[in-house]
């Protein structure tokens, strides 16, 4: 995996190829109603995989230099649980994985296109070998959740 610097931009669809070539970056990637503009990052569809349904690609670019990392497997959840994505104490160098949480209902959702994935962000050229630890994902329970609001002024 290496860095990845992405812009996220939006136009018309008839301004598409306008928008390819001023944009000065190599490949675009479709999100929602805009398009994430990236480097050359031939990495990213080195490890696409094959489905029922054609080719998915492992890596998808998240914008603020992260990518979602589909992991291969879902992960089913009682109601009232999270899963909790924290980073490692001591991380691969150069890889940083975001927190996360998701609910039992984003899991099902989830669990309906790509399965499970966990956003990483390659900070400089790292290599993650297979059965490498890259994150600790935590199942917990509603009422270890507490928030808590400190107003001032």
């Amino acid at each position: 995996m290496t860095p990845i610097t992405d812009i996220e931009l939006a136009c018309p669809p008839d301004e598409f190829d306008l928008l390819e070539r001023s944009s000065g970056l190599s490949e675009l990637w479709k999100r929602d109603s805009t398009f994430l503009a990236l480097n050359r990052t031939s990495w990213l569809r080195l490890y696409d995989y094959r489905t029922e349904s054609g080719f998915s690609a492992m890596f998808v670019p998240n914008g603020a230099g992260t990518v979602e990392w589909h992991l291969g497997f879902e992960v089913h959840i009682p109601e009232g649980y999270y899963l909790l994505i924290l980073p490692l104490s001591r991380p691969p160098k150069g890889l940083e994985v975001p927190m996360g949480i998701f609910d039992s209902k984003t899991l099902e959702k989830i669990n309906n296109g790509p399965g499970m994935s966990i956003a990483a962000r390659p900070r400089r050229s790292v290599r993650i070998r297979r059965r490498q630890p890259i994150a600790r994902i935590v199942l917990i329970h509603a009422d270890s959740i507490k928030a808590t609001a400190i107003v001032t002024g």
